[in-house]
């Protein structure tokens, strides 16, 4: 079983148990304590506050375009972002949080979700999307599918159309961590739990989480198709966090810090050879 694979079982799992929770690990709001209506208005706010941003970096969105949200969930975000686009396609892998997703927006009707589960985005054509959006998705995913899914961002994003994701930049106290994952004290017992048939619900807050450092992902991006117009540190990461969005004006004490990248595909873009879309 690949990466891509366990991820899907993991998702699908999680999507099943409290899928609510899943999208927007607020701590208070484990076991079913997400009402729907609070969990769609965190997607509104983020939203907000993103479009609200790129407005006053003095970039233009194309609202009569289509927009796509990267790993939709239960179409938290994807909601959010109907109300600026003629259409909007919310992906995941997980086909159960498609079925949640599409449920929840039957009364918005320019949403459409989509299960996808490989590790590119060949079901929709080059230059499909003036608009693409990843917030909390990337973070769970390893380095070689990452630089998949980015160069699939590109290919799929029309001339001028304006990409933005979320991910982690890095950990501070990394030797904690370190530590906590050479014990690995939690999964040992969730694993003889499982064992011995005591349930166990889903991770709470255990899941991995990939770091990508700034340098790193300029690199990947350097001689892209996309310009790299803003980098914004953002409170997505820290232990706080239940779906109130905001920028950051410095890194947290302790914890993820991650950064919010805004780009703009240029006009004229050509493809590019495999090797320079590499995470090193």
């Amino acid at each position: 079983m690949n990466a891509l694979e366990k991820s899907k079982t993991m998702w699908e799992a999680l999507a099943r148990s409290d899928p609510y929770w899943a999208v927007c690990t607020d701590r208070g709001k484990q076991d079913g304590k997400w009402e729907a209506a609070d969990l769609l208005a965190t997607g509104v706010i983020e939203v907000e506050t993103v479009l609200s941003f790129v407005r006053r970096s003095g970039l233009s969105i194309r609202s009569n375009g289509k927009a796509l949200d990267f790993g939709c969930g239960v179409g938290r975000l994807t909601q959010a972002l109907s109300r600026y686009f003629a259409e909007c396609y919310g992906v995941d892998i997980s086909s159960e949080m498609v079925s949640r997703a599409t449920a929840l927006a039957k009364n918005s009707p320019n949403c459409r979700f989509l299960v996808n589960e490989a590790p590119d985005l060949s079901r929709f054509e080059s230059n499909s999307f003036s608009f693409i959006y990843s917030s909390l998705v990337l973070q769970h995913i390893e380095a070689d599918y990452v630089t998949m899914y980015l160069r699939e961002f590109a290919r799929v994003l029309e001339p001028g159309g304006i990409l933005i994701f979320q991910i982690p930049d890095h950990r501070k106290g990394e030797w904690i961590q370190r530590m906590r994952e050479y014990l690995k004290l939690r999964t040992r017992l969730r694993r003889l739990l499982a064992f011995v048939g005591v349930p166990t619900g889903p991770p709470r807050g255990g899941w991995k989480m990939y770091c990508y450092g700034e340098q790193k992902i300029r690199y990947l991006l350097s001689s892209a198709s996309c310009e790299i117009v803003s980098v914004r540190l953002t409170n997505s990461c820290t232990p706080d966090f239940n779906g109130n969005f905001r920028f950051l004006d410095g890194e947290p004490t302790s914890g993820f810090v991650g950064k919010l990248y805004v780009m703009v595909k240029s006009t004229g873009s050509q493809e590019r050879d495999d090797e320079t879309w590499q995470i090193r």
